[in-house]
């Protein structure tokens, strides 16, 4: 997963960034809605391997 939301922010965040008409910010601001959804993803998942490991 974590690779997965690395790989997104590259291809999406990082090449829209320097976009300078509107259509390319709205497209940004998209992206950076999914990354945060799968960053929120990638948290939940870190945390229930976190409470696995815990109980073992």
């Amino acid at each position: 997963m974590q690779s997965f939301y690395q790989h997104y922010y590259k291809k999406y965040i990082q090449a829209l960034q320097n976009a300078a008409d509107k259509a390319d910010r709205a497209q940004l601001t998209k992206a950076y809605q999914t990354a945060n959804v799968l960053f929120e993803v990638l948290k939940a998942v870190n945390m229930t391997q976190s409470m696995e490991v815990d109980r073992e």
